[in-house]
């Protein structure tokens, strides 16, 4: 059965159907496995030729796009269909997960537009369209809507809803360039239904889509966000993405989170037909956070095939990126050698209640293998060309072994009670390969991200961070993103969960290989949340921003500098795009550029963006904004300044002295304005988190001077007024402090001077009281 993938063959197993290569090893007094004829496996299918005598077995196509269709038939016609000459392979590949892990970035994005009130100028994604596919996306948060308040959404397509009485399905699409796709399932919904949701104090009962997980959510934000929404202490434009301007078409992918209709594995590719169909021939940058673990590197699969193949059919005007993955210190990558005519251990650790995979591959098909539960037997071999199930080998559950010409895939299915998973024996796993050849054999191995097993070095086994990749970045013509930190200890370093390359498709040396392509900042990113938090009066009480790590933070940034590219120069092709990243990318201290950790360096968006050609005939490009715009952007400073200034600070007495004036009274001050609502209006009135956001840019403005009059008002009168609300309505202590502390504080910040003046200031006075604690 060379022709049927592994997860399928396991599939065949586990289901009864043994064929003629496959058969299943049940404990003694065990019942037969049921065959259950009329059930129907969905899967890609590689073919050459024609169709139609795969037809004729019963193959039902569901699309197709090249040489790769995706279609379904009955479990028990599935090994006559792979007998036949014309199919190349029959695979289902494992479900993705989404990409996370925290940070503020540093790529220069602001240097190429500006703002002035709710007008943008320079370069800011406009009608350009980012696709997310991803958990969805809050639809109503305000960074996705334009000054006018209508969205900037265009489409959503949920996959993971059944449509109901009056929701539209997306049909079939017939496209000369997508070729043959029938979707028919999930609920999509356009602009004028997103804008009719707005419009409704229930905006649920007319668009049920929810981003239940928040992660698309968070990943559009970066992207494409304008940070109009404000929320408890950040003013607006406070979280502002990389192109503010540009439109969204948004999937929810099935199979990302808990309680997902069952995937088919077409799902990715679909979501890409999608959005280029909706796209209507605007140019487009497709996101996709999300990756696998299992699965080969040396090879491309369906879905990697498909990719490439839409991708070429599209010459310009579109880019698809996506993550390396977050497996570089999860130890769930490992690589030997079992030596001629011997055998080679690899110990695994696993425990939990998912159904997890263990992968090794190499080349040829001499090696044979055996699985050994934690105090247990091992297991008989299972030969090449083979599949076995063992059943009740973990802890009640069983284990099935798939070796069919250089893959070898156990997967580990746990005791079922009740309809509900029981635990995977927990303890130290063997999976023992023998070699029967007369050479020494290498192969990799890897496991399901996240919760899958994890390896242990030793007896010839190493446990490296090398070839984590996601098998995504397999393929040719996507863009690959890492990530690194920006602040802290790790400022400037990669991160530790960032997958690596090298890919194993090409000889060492090759470039090819290389992945990922470029890095970003996936640490400790800010941006939008599906839920508000806290608060009781108006956005300004609410948290509507939240921090998340990971390389899908990191490739969102990539995304929206594309959609920039794509503003300036809508002709690009998918290789300009990826090399004008590549060349402009920023160095690394003491990194030999490119390698497997960074690829070709960070991402720099000033420069990639200067390095696109306008397009033929077009107009002048327009000048640049200034290079220090005025407001206050999160995604342009690097964290570093912020630090040498704070431990400056923390280094004059009288910086120690207010810092533990804030610590002491901070609580008291955000309950006030959270629960009274005298105090919420007078802090509102003021622009009191305007005037934080004011204080953070200074805090990177060092030279600049802080305004003595904010709209026709001093600022010292501002402050002056929430002071007196506070004292009216807090405790003793903190009016005590107001009048023997803040007063003075405020007088000196309503002068005008720059944070490097005041702290000068600072420096010349002496605490005369004990610092309070």
């Amino acid at each position: 059965m060379k022709k049927i993938s592994p997860e399928l063959r396991i599939l065949l197993s586990e289901k009864g159907y043994p064929g003629k290569e496959s058969r299943a090893v049940k404990s003694p007094g065990e019942a037969g496995l049921e065959s259950v004829s009329g059930e129907e496996v969905t899967f890609f299918l590689q073919y050459r030729d024609s169709l139609e005598p795969l037809k004729a077995l019963g193959l039902e196509v569901i699309s197709e796009s090249g040489s790769v269709v995706v279609g379904k038939i009955s479990i028990g016609l599935l090994e006559q269909l792979a007998e036949h000459p014309n199919v190349i392979l029959i695979e289902k590949p494992p479900p993705p997960s989404i990409g996370l892990d925290k940070s503020i970035p540093d790529i220069r994005a602001n240097l190429v537009w500006s703002r002035s009130g709710d007008t943008w100028s320079g370069r800011t994604g406009k009608n350009v369209i980012v696709g997310v596919i991803d958990t969805g996306i809050d639809f109503v948060h305000k960074t996705f809507r334009k000054a006018d308040n209508t969205t900037r959404i265009l489409h959503i397509w949920d996959q993971t809803l059944t449509a109901q009485g009056g929701d539209s399905v997306p049909g079939p699409i017939a496209h000369p360039t997508l070729g043959t796709v029938n979707l028919g399932y999930g609920v999509e919904y356009d602009r004028n239904a997103i804008r009719d949701a707005l419009a409704n104090a229930h905006p649920e009962t007319i668009v049920r889509h929810k981003d239940t997980n928040g992660h698309g959510t968070h990943v559009a934000g970066i992207s494409v966000g304008d940070g109009s929404q404000s929320d408890s202490c950040c003013g607006a434009y406070t979280y502002v993405g990389v192109a503010p301007e540009a439109d969204l078409i948004v999937v929810r992918m099935r199979g990302l989170t808990a309680g997902d209709p069952a995937t088919t594995g077409s799902e990715v590719v679909d979501a890409i037909r999608y959005i280029l169909n909706r796209a209507g021939g605007a140019p487009v940058a497709i996101n996709l956070s999300i990756y696998r673990n299992n699965g080969r590197r040396d090879i491309r699969g369906s879905n990697e095939v498909s990719i490439d193949h839409i991708l070429n059919a599209f010459p310009t005007g579109l880019a698809i990126i996506f993550i390396a993955g977050n497996e570089g210190d999860s130890n769930r990558h490992a690589t030997g050698n079992v030596p001629s005519g011997n055998h080679t251990d690899l110990k695994f650790n696993m425990s939990g209640s998912d159904a997890l995979l263990v992968d090794a591959h190499y080349t040829g098909s001499n090696l044979r293998a055996a699985v050994q539960p934690p105090g247990g037997a091992m297991s008989a071999f299972v030969t090449n060309g083979n599949t076995q199930t063992f059943a009740s080998i973990n802890n009640g559950g069983s284990v099935t072994i798939s070796n069919d010409n250089g893959d070898i895939w156990v997967n580990f299915t746990p005791p079922q009670t009740n309809g509900k998973n029981g635990l995977n024996k927990s303890g130290e796993w063997i999976l023992r390969l023998e070699d029967t050849a007369a050479t020494a054999t290498d192969f990799h191995a890897w496991s399901t991200l996240k919760t899958g097993p994890t390896f242990v070095a030793g007896g010839g086994i190493t446990v490296p961070k090398s070839t984590t990749v996601s098998p995504y970045a397999v393929a040719d013509n996507v863009i690959v993103v890492g990530a690194y930190a920006t602040e802290g200890s790790r400022n400037g370093e990669l991160a530790d969960f960032s997958s690596r390359g090298p890919l194993l498709r090409f000889p060492p040396a090759d470039d090819r290989n290389i992945r990922p392509h470029l890095s970003a900042p996936g640490v400790a990113i800010t941006s939008a949340a599906t839920e508000k938090r806290g608060g009781c009066c108006c956005d300004c009480c609410y948290d509507f921003y939240v921090d998340f790590n990971g390389t899908s933070q990191a490739a969102p940034h990539v995304t929206g500098a594309v959609a920039l590219m794509l503003e300036k120069n809508p002709t690009l092709s998918f290789t300009q795009i990826r090399d004008f990243l590549k060349s402009t990318a920023r160095p690394v201290n003491g990194q030999v550029l490119p390698n497997n950790d960074w690829g070709w360096g960070k991402l720099d968006v000033k420069a990639a963006v200067d390095a696109v050609p306008d397009p033929p005939g077009a107009p002048r490009s327009p000048a640049p904004p200034p290079a220090e715009p005025a407001v206050a952007v999160h995604f342009s400073a690097p964290a570093s300044p912020l630090l040498s200034l704070r431990d400056e600070f923390f280094s004059v007495p009288k910086g120690r002295f207010y810092t533990d004036l804030v610590n002491r009274h901070f609580s008291e001050v955000h309950t006030l304005i959270n629960t009274n609502k005298r105090v919420a209006t007078v802090w509102h009135r003021n622009g009191g988190p305007a005037l934080i956001r004011m204080g953070m840019q200074a805090a990177y403005q060092q030279e600049e001077p802080l305004p003595v009059e904010i709209a026709g008002i001093r600022l010292s009168d501002r402050l002056n007024r929430i002071a007196d609300i506070l004292k009216r309505y807090g405790s003793d202590t903190l009016t005590l402090d107001i009048d023997e502390h803040v007063r003075n504080w405020i007088s000196v910040v309503g002068e005008g001077l720059s944070v490097r003046q005041l702290l000068e200031v600072f420096k010349g006075q002496e605490v005369s009281e004990p610092v309070m604690v």
